[in-house]
């Protein structure tokens, strides 16, 4: 309590406005039950909570958040990212967020700049990053058997599309990329259900290029230009 309450008195904050405004955001952080403990007796998450109601009691517009939920377990960090989005949409805050999470960027970011070499090289949204850098469609299959893994590759580049590229087969599980523009995906659900009667795949899946991949992309294409 004291940590947020010294914050809102550096804002010049009066002292009844100050305290009103730490018990509301101690209530949206869930952090009423340890109001006044002390910060050194709690856990990672918990200081990050702290940290971030001291950043948002002023009533900030603009509130700049660097690695938010670094070193959190899962289930703590997603609790911070309901509180941060709940600020930015129903507050009407803009937040300006670094991360090296890029999971987190693309749950909680609406436009995403990539910085390589203390440049900025690129600016847009998740999907507009995704469509300009992404390699396409990423299919991922479970086979019954490892040994399946050769006919699985043939019925990929021959039903599906030639230019298709294994990029992973770690025991069972094999993961292609299928370029956007030599694939429909109506065709690849239509023909993966077939394959799949067929008992050479256990379990299959589409998703879109992942902002991971975004960025190596960017970093390399960074690097060629440097060369």
């Amino acid at each position: 309590r004291q940590a947020i309450e010294f914050s809102a008195a550096l804002c010049k904050i009066s002292r009844p406005e100050r305290r009103r405004r730490t018990s509301k955001l101690l209530e949206q952080m869930m952090m009423t039950d340890w109001a006044d403990s002390r910060i050194g007796t709690y856990s990672k998450g918990m200081q990050q909570r702290i940290g971030l109601a001291a950043a948002l009691v002023n009533d900030p517009e603009l509130v700049l958040l660097d690695e938010p939920t670094t070193g959190l377990d899962p289930d703590t960090r997603r609790s911070i990212w309901d509180i941060i989005h709940a600020e930015r949409v129903n507050a009407g805050r803009s937040m300006i967020i670094t991360s090296h999470n890029l999971e987190e960027v693309d749950v909680l970011c609406s436009r995403i700049g990539i910085m390589t070499h203390g440049r900025l090289q690129c600016v847009g949204t998740p999907q507009h990053l995704k469509d300009r850098f992404g390699g396409g469609f990423r299919l991922g299959i479970t086979l019954h058997e490892k040994s399946h893994a050769a006919r699985v590759d043939a019925f990929v580049k021959e039903s599906l599309t030639a230019r298709a590229t294994r990029t992973s087969l770690i025991n069972t599980s094999v993961m292609y990329n299928l370029p956007r523009e030599h694939v429909s995906l109506a065709d690849v659900f239509a023909r993966m259900e077939d394959v799949h009667h067929n008992h050479l795949v256990q379990f299959w899946e589409v998703s879109q290029t992942s902002l991971e991949e975004v960025f190596i992309r960017v970093v390399e294409n960074d690097e060629t230009q440097d060369d």
